[in-house]
């Protein structure tokens, strides 16, 4: 007696008087499906499956891959490779359709899902990156070549910020979290802040020449530049 299960059939060798059962057990199948969702600069994400085959391993915004065969029951687990200047994703899945907790079904550690399929079992998770940004402050004076000009970080939230600029220096922040960012000049005597130029391109930040204030409003992906002109007072003797 034998049985194929790849072929689905079983071969029978009966002898005199016996009785032979056998018992055919289906299992359904499962599915993967992995989405993902970009705010920020639409770029492919690639992404890692351990005990399965994904139909696609580069995934932009808005496109999704599943697994490329039917699933047994089992421990599965699926991970994204997180590019430099990008917030850890927010991970939501759900199992047969209805909305899952963590741990139910599967569980988050990072940037991997592990996903315990049960038989029939379709889940889909959707991974959702948001970009991050930086801030640029430009010094410039009228006379050229003056300074530095010491400048304070409002809200200690910017690292690295230097406490003085001068004529021709700049400053990138490094990457950061979308949201407000406050900076401040310390206008020496003598001198005046005459212009601040910001690019923004949706014009959220807000500055104040006479405070020496710039409200950086950083939202995903952005590089916001500021350049801060410094002119010299004159004097009537």
């Amino acid at each position: 007696r034998g049985g194929n299960t790849a072929n689905r059939t079983a071969t029978y060798y009966v002898e005199a008087g016996e009785t032979v059962r056998c018992t055919f057990t289906n299992t359904k199948l499962g599915q993967i499906t992995v989405t993902k969702e970009i705010n920020g600069t639409n770029q492919p994400f690639t992404f890692n499956s351990d005990g399965f085959t994904l139909t696609d391993t580069t995934l932009a915004n808005g496109e999704s891959a599943s697994s490329t065969v039917g699933l047994l029951p089992g421990t599965y687990k699926v991970s994204e490779v997180l590019p430099t200047g990008w917030e850890d994703p927010q991970i939501v899945c759900s199992v047969n359709g209805g909305a899952a907790n963590n741990g139910s079904g599967y569980q988050i550690t990072g940037l991997e899902t592990t996903i315990t399929l049960k038989a029939g079992d379709t889940v889909a998770c959707t991974y959702t990156n948001v970009e991050k940004a930086r801030l640029k402050i430009i010094k410039t004076t009228a006379p050229a070549g003056q300074g530095p000009f010491t400048f304070t970080d409002v809200d200690d939230n910017v690292t690295g910020l230097p406490t003085g600029l001068s004529d021709g220096d700049s400053f990138t922040s490094d990457y950061l979290t979308m949201g407000a960012y406050n900076v401040a000049e310390t206008i020496p005597a003598g001198w005046e802040i005459a212009s601040i130029v910001c690019n923004d391109p949706d014009g959220g930040t807000k500055y104040d020449t006479k405070a020496g204030t710039i409200a950086f409003d950083l939202d995903p992906g952005e590089l916001v530049d500021c350049t801060v002109n410094n002119r010299a007072q004159g004097r009537i003797l």
